[in-house]
């Protein structure tokens, strides 16, 4: 149908079983299915994807997934992208330049024939100053079937102009909303890796990485397979939100792989994709990662075919380790 490299764009990414789904975020969105409009706004790296991965995976067949691109600040494009996520096959290009009314007819015309309740679209921030995109949605929003959610995951709010009527229509969860506190570092620690955390333990690694998820993530690889005899000292390590030290934690989680994987980690680029059927050691390195659940995520399609995708933060740390 697509490219390995476009198939991804219109697949939710797989929800993890090392991923904690925080009960306070899955009850927002369970009780949410009322307001049309959902905005998850937050730098990289505080697990929106992630957290959408489980809304995707909850709404199972009603929800379309996109994840967008540069090409997509195009409104054709945008729109032809957003139906093929819908209908799941290719749609011919449209011959002439749409306008709002045209691309709302298309777009909720097919959410009614295939009863969908979610559309989610992710990399928001790459079209959000879009001023046609920013008209569809406003437009979008008022149109949408009773119980029709859309929700978006972006580094930048769209440039929306909202009514009164509509603020009532729209909730944004920002950074702060994300982040993990003492006890979700607790419960995951424990729960995914078996890792006992003493209060002050759990206190002081949330105050030196401002419970950013990604940072925790690192931390708690680190952990992986340890005997329970040994204990980690946490305040020896080099914890905290600049990119050097989140480079120094990730250097320290690719050395403790096999060295056929970790040598390859400088291979690692921005058009990086490979498949379960890959034949490479880079293959089998984000193979590894994504089973880990570390910095690569994974897409399965109709053909259980799985697609590994690194995150942006391991291609850029990837070249500097």
């Amino acid at each position: 149908m697509y490219p390995l490299a476009n198939i991804h764009k219109y697949l939710p990414v797989v929800a993890h079983p090392r991923a904690l789904e925080r009960t306070y975020l899955r009850s927002f969105f369970v009780n949410s299915f009322d307001i049309p409009l959902v905005i998850l706004e937050a730098e990289r790296g505080y697990g929106k994807t992630t957290l959408l991965s489980f809304v995707a995976k909850k709404e199972g067949i009603f929800s379309r997934w996109l994840t967008l691109e540069n090409c997509d600040n195009d409104l054709n494009c945008f729109v032809k992208n957003l139906l093929q996520s819908i209908y799941g096959r290719s749609i011919p290009d449209e011959i002439n330049q749409l306008n709002t009314k045209k691309a709302i007819h298309l777009i909720i015309g097919a959410i009614c024939e295939l009863s969908i309740n979610v559309l989610i679209l992710d990399n928001f921030e790459l079209v959000a100053n879009s001023e046609p995109i920013n008209s569809l949605l406003e437009q979008l929003i008022a149109d949408l079937p009773p119980f029709t959610r859309l929700i978006i995951a972006t580094k930048k709010l769209p440039n929306l102009r909202w009514s009164s009527r509509q603020h009532n229509r729209v909730s944004i969860l920002t950074q702060v909303d994300l982040r993990f506190d003492v006890e979700d570092l607790s419960q995951y620690f424990l729960k995914v890796y078996n890792y006992q955390l003493l209060s002050e333990e759990a206190a002081f690694i949330i105050e030196r990485t401002q419970g950013c998820p990604v940072l925790i993530n690192l931390l708690a690889q680190l952990t992986r397979n340890l005997p329970s005899y040994l204990k980690v000292d946490w305040k020896q390590l080099p914890i905290g939100t600049e990119t050097e030290n989140i480079k120094l934690l990730l250097r320290e989680v690719i050395s403790k792989l096999p060295r056929s994987l970790s040598r390859v980690a400088q291979e690692i680029t921005p058009l990086t994709f490979t498949s379960n059927n890959g034949q490479s050691s880079l293959c089998d390195l984000l193979d590894t990662l994504a089973e880990r659940h570390c910095l690569v995520q994974q897409y399965i399609n109709n053909t259980n075919l799985r697609i590994n995708v690194p995150h942006e933060i391991l291609v850029e740390l990837s070249q500097k380790i």
